[in-house]
């Protein structure tokens, strides 16, 4: 049984192996998202802050006891020229690869949803890797779309 629920402090070091897991997943399809000596743990060190930030929110998903995934967002806001300035974010959502295709990662996403409609949220957004076809098979299917392109161009040998 998937039960979904609020990460405490305790299960920083779990989210922390699941992100390496993640990014190493993404590393795969870009090189850009090769983790620095000090990344794991910086990444500890927020998921610290977001777990104890009232506008962010930390799930993890486990699956018998084991911790198998999570996801974080936050409340944000745009800048005050705009009539709509508060919106949702999702900043991660990492499934252990052998717990995928499983309903865990749809399950987090509308615990997310109802966290962010408490809060009187309309929008919410995230990023995608365009090179990520597990991640964006994954965002399609459950309804959200595109309406944004960020481009890049390396510079540096």
């Amino acid at each position: 049984m998937i039960k979904i629920k609020k990460a405490s402090h305790k299960n920083v070091e779990k989210i922390k192996s699941l992100w390496c897991e993640f990014i190493d997943f993404h590393e795969r399809y870009d090189s850009y998202y090769k983790r620095s000596e000090n990344g794991t743990k910086a990444f500890g060190q927020f998921v610290d802050k977001q777990i104890s930030d009232r506008n962010a929110l930390v799930l993890i998903a486990q699956v018998d006891k084991e911790t198998c995934a999570y996801l974080i967002a936050r409340l944000e806001n745009r800048p005050s020229v705009f009539v709509e300035t508060r919106y949702g974010m999702i900043y991660d959502i990492a499934v252990s690869e052998k717990y995928q295709r499983n309903g865990i990662g749809e399950k987090l996403y509308h615990a997310t949803i109802d966290w962010f409609q408490k809060r009187k949220v309309k929008r919410i957004e995230l990023n995608v890797a365009t090179s990520n076809p597990v991640s964006m098979k994954f965002w399609t299917k459950i309804g959200l779309k595109p309406y944004y392109e960020r481009r890049f161009i390396n510079i540096g040998s």
